[in-house]
């Protein structure tokens, strides 16, 4: 039956504008178009969609056309591990999920995926130039897309990249414009501030355990005043023995 259902769409296609209006509607009509299976939360996957011309959903373009329609509307897509079926999403809970991890370096990378917008990947950028990462990833947030994320691990002069299958091949080509050797005025600084880094790593382990040992210390005397009620201004009276 499924297999009939497929061949009658490939004939005859149906209009988006009659038949997707919501993003549940969206994906009700793209599962039946291409047989793929999708598990969401009904309450949370939300959303109206708007088109203009004659648009036509097929079993060749429901995929990508799918793909715009969730990731305009903030939501994303993971492959369930092990099955056929795939996860909807929001996008900013993209941190909870697993992506693809991908490595890129300036003059290789590994085979990135298709291009759409609901698949999320990791990709790590190793520099080849000490001391570039932390601008790199500053001058990278402008161009990134909504819930993506850059993190600069100045150590290793690595970069991870969290973003969507077809932002981050943009991504990749901008990082690699901005890998480039510093010149002589920015090592001297790098260094300094390498240096100065170093000198400063006592003093900074030690602020850091006055600080944890400070919290500690608040903790213990809200615990032995009691728990306060939030509702109303007034304290409790402390019971005395």
């Amino acid at each position: 039956m499924q297999k009939l259902f497929l061949f009658i769409a490939l004939v005859l296609p149906v209009s988006g504008w009659a038949q997707c209006k919501t993003v549940n509607e969206c994906l009700n009509l793209s599962a039946k178009l291409t047989g793929k299976k999708y598990i969401f939360e009904k309450k949370s996957v939300q959303g109206e969609i708007a088109t203009a011309g004659d648009l036509t959903w097929t079993a060749e373009n429901a995929d990508a056309l799918l793909g715009e329609v969730l990731a305009e509307s903030g939501y994303a897509l993971e492959k369930v591990q092990g099955t056929d079926v795939f996860k909807v999403f929001n996008a900013r809970d993209m941190r909870y999920n697993v992506q693809p991890s991908l490595e890129a370096s300036l003059k290789s990378n590994d085979e990135l995926p298709s291009a759409n917008p609901a698949f999320w990947v990791s990709l790590t950028y190793t520099s080849k130039n000490e001391g570039r990462v932390s601008e790199m990833a500053r001058n990278l947030r402008p161009f990134m897309s909504r819930y993506a994320r850059v993190i600069d691990v100045r150590d290793s002069n690595l970069l991870i990249i969290q973003e969507n299958a077809k932002s981050v091949v943009r991504l990749l080509e901008i990082v690699r414009k901005m890998d480039v050797p510093l010149t002589s005025e920015e090592k001297e600084l790098h260094e300094a501030r390498k240096k100065r880094a170093l000198e400063g790593g006592e003093e900074w382990e030690t602020f850091l355990k006055y600080r944890q040992q400070l919290r500690m210390d608040l903790l213990e005397k809200q615990i032995g005043e009691g728990e306060r009620p939030r509702s109303s201004g007034k304290h409790p009276e402390k019971k005395r023995p």
